[in-house]
């Protein structure tokens, strides 16, 4: 790396970026004032969110090959303006179709465009610490809403909901924008040809090695999107928490999961691929047995309840982000740098995935068992096979 101060500046601002990215993360500040001005119910307040997580994870192998020809410059250009215009146009709508298509489809096609440009960036500019970098730069996306949802719902309070879409659309526009500009890959000349080297997507997709991280990175997420979805329930119903508490309790959380990407890139740089996923399933299923414990102690136990889960919780939200930050990096040292962009985009769809499985797991777990119990059996046989696919399909490389 010939130019370190260039490199630094460079991660910084692909952290910025995904810090406006990462507001997806916050929308739940929006959905009671949706359905109060509105009129919609609950179900219908989610639907923005979903279409634009699925969009968001569809877009991905395309914004590769964007990436490819038109530079990350203009490639966050394009995303950010996307982005910024879906919040933007969500503030003029009418009704939750709208927002549907404004918020989930453009905003989350703009999300998914830009998302790639900082790991590119990072793996390009920390060729020897690839891991480490792209945890850093995804850093900005899992800790936004220590930012976003506070001032979303300040926002909310004193102005309305679609007016805080639209000022927040005019901000991201801003911040995107003054960050892209400066964005540019370093110079080819200052990679060596095994350096430049890299597996084809089309080969990548013929290799057991890409199936491996497929299904590990999906169990990871299955895991993790779950658990973000029900730490304010469970908070309630096994730590005996109040509403007030609980909601605290999940912003908590969200600082393991920010510290979980620059962790578990540092892990997959330093002991390499499959020791990681080995440390990252290792946690889900102690976590998600000592959940079972939880259900086992008596009512009266719940100082020790409320620790037991807070630990447990604490571990899968770490996990999420570590999965987050040796996806990225598992990407660059198995198929290398020529095509990381493409590769991680068909990577990434595992996300997408995951999201799906974890939505209709966990809903369809509790209407047959009327609570969440068994719901943590089934994560912890998401740890063990995890564990099994990571030891029969994962490399030992170490960066």
């Amino acid at each position: 790396m010939k130019n370190q101060p260039s490199a630094v500046i460079m991660i910084i601002l692909g952290a910025v970026v995904n810090l406006c990215l990462g507001a997806v993360y916050s929308y739940s500040v929006f959905r009671l004032p949706l359905e109060q001005e509105l009129a919609i119910n609950p179900a219908a307040s989610g639907f923005p969110y979903m279409v634009f997580l699925a969009m968001f994870a569809l877009t991905m192998p395309f914004a590769g090959f964007l990436l490819e020809r038109i530079g990350p410059r203009a490639t966050a250009l394009t995303g950010g303006m996307l982005t910024a215009g879906g919040w933007l146009l969500a503030g003029y709508a009418g009704g939750i179709g709208q927002i549907t298509l404004t918020y989930g489809v453009l905003g989350g096609i703009g999300v998914g465009i830009t998302y790639g440009v900082p790991l590119a960036l990072a793996a390009r500019w920390f060729p020897q610490r690839p891991g480490l970098a792209a945890g850093i730069t995804l850093l900005g996306f899992g800790m936004s809403p220590f930012v976003t949802a506070p001032l979303a719902g300040f926002l909310i309070e004193t102005l309305g909901v679609l007016a805080a879409f639209r000022i927040m659309g005019v901000g991201f526009a801003a911040v995107i924008t003054l960050c892209a500009l400066p964005m540019h890959l370093p110079a080819a000349a200052s990679h060596s040809t095994s350096q430049a080297a890299g597996v084809s997507p089309r080969e990548m997709l013929r290799s057991t090695r890409f199936w491996g991280l497929w299904i590990c990175f999906t169990l990871g997420t299955v895991v993790g999107l779950t658990a973000i979805g029900i730490t304010s329930p469970v908070a309630q119903v096994a730590g005996g928490m109040s509403s007030a508490a609980a909601a605290t309790a999940v912003s908590i959380m969200a600082i393991f999961n920010g510290i979980g990407r620059p962790l578990f890139g540092t892990l997959t740089d330093n002991i390499g691929i499959r020791r990681a996923a080995q440390t990252a399933f290792g946690v889900i299923a102690a976590a998600a047995a000592l959940m079972l414990l939880v259900w086992q102690l008596p009512a009266e136990a719940a100082a020790l309840r409320i620790v037991m889960f807070g630990t447990s919780f604490a571990g899968l939200w770490l996990v999420l982000g570590g999965w987050l930050a040796i996806a990225p990096a598992a990407t660059t040292q198995m198929f290398g740098r020529r095509f990381y962009s493409r590769n991680y985009g068909f990577v990434y769809t595992a996300y997408g995935a995951g999201a799906i499985i974890g939505t209709v797991l966990s809903g369809a777990l509790y209407d047959l068992f009327g609570g969440y119990q068994m719901l943590f059996a089934a994560l912890l046989g998401a740890g063990i096979v995890g564990l099994l696919v990571s030891i029969k399909l994962l490399p030992s490389v170490q960066h």
